[in-house]
């Protein structure tokens, strides 16, 4: 993927051990700071999606100390919750756990597209499992998508920039893993008049 894009935009801190990402989705994260999460994101973002212009609000992310319990299938203990508008949508992003005094943590998220921006005519919903990739970096993972998504501090000429890489994947029958469609990449600025464009690129990629 990453001979694909511009090196000011590229994937090369998104590297993980086979260890630590079956931890990661197990909830078996010790590293992962609840309070810090999704602060990197905060604030108002501005881009193209395809062809669509796309303006992303991720609201200040809320701490629960202590935390808020949800009884479900069994209980589950939030950490963190942060809401975000996508555009087309709207979605909350937590950090949870499955014991109330845990030191490990998972990430969840759950996106709700819309008709017309109305939040009560909801198309679509695609929930999905995060990952945090450092202070500045998550995956999240749909049931056929994956998403790089890096916060970009300004740097010399390069203003501050969050970036969202993503390619569609189907499992076949063996459970592996295999890249289907292009892959692609948004670039969102902190200025509604500075949208970069998006970009298209195919790879080629296949795990057991």
């Amino acid at each position: 993927m990453g001979d694909h894009l511009a090196q000011e935009n590229g994937v090369k801190g998104f590297k993980l051990r086979k260890k630590q990402l079956f931890q990661a989705l197990a909830g078996d994260n010790a590293k992962l700071e609840p309070t810090e999460a999704f602060k990197a994101f905060e604030g108002k973002w501005y881009g193209i999606w395809d062809k669509m212009e796309v303006d992303h609000h991720w609201f200040p992310q809320i701490n629960q100390d202590p935390p808020l319990r949800l009884d479900g299938f069994h209980p589950v203990w939030i950490h963190a919750v942060q809401f975000a508008w996508i555009g087309d949508g709207f979605g909350w992003n937590v950090v949870a756990s499955e014991k109330e005094d845990a030191k490990s943590y998972y990430i969840l998220g759950s996106v709700y597209h819309v008709f017309d921006q109305d939040i009560e005519q909801i198309r679509m919903h695609r929930p999905h499992v995060g990952i945090a990739v450092g202070s500045d970096r998550l995956i999240w993972a749909t049931q056929g998508e994956v998403f790089l998504e890096e916060r970009f501090p300004a740097k010399g000429d390069m203003p501050e920039r969050y970036a969202i890489t993503g390619f569609f994947y189907q499992m076949d029958g063996s459970s592996r893993l295999s890249v289907r469609g292009n892959s692609f990449q948004a670039i969102y600025s902190r200025n509604a008049s500075n949208r970069y464009p998006w970009k298209q690129f195919w790879m080629n990629l296949t795990a057991p």
